[in-house]
């Protein structure tokens, strides 16, 4: 949760509050707080050096120049608490970019 507090990840909160063809909520438990969702992230690559926070809160450039561009299809539990996103547990898998997922029109 720490990058999600820095806001290294603020496109993430982004594509799931804003309906995105790319996101979906499938099940939400209201008594156990969990939600269950998936997700399909496009990373064209095309920013190559960006800025993230270590462990130990330091700030430092990641260099990407050698990554090529790609989809992460995953799927999340989200813990709620208060009405906030308490933990993430996630698993996911990279793919070509412009893959197709099975759950949106706009990508299948």
């Amino acid at each position: 949760m720490h990058q999600i507090r820095r806001g290294l990840v603020a496109a993430f909160a982004l594509l799931l509050s804003a309906g995105d063809a790319g996101a979906r909520v499938w099940i939400a438990d209201e008594e156990t707080g969990l939600v269950f969702g998936m997700t399909m992230f496009r990373h064209p690559m095309e920013e190559k050096v960006f800025k993230i926070y270590n462990a130990d809160g330091q700030l430092v450039d990641r260099d990407m120049t050698n990554q090529r561009p790609f989809d992460f299809e995953s799927i999340h539990i989200f813990k709620i608490q208060k009405a906030e996103i308490h933990d993430i547990e996630a698993m996911g898998i990279s793919l070509p970019l412009h893959s197709k997922n099975g759950w949106s029109d706009f990508w299948r």
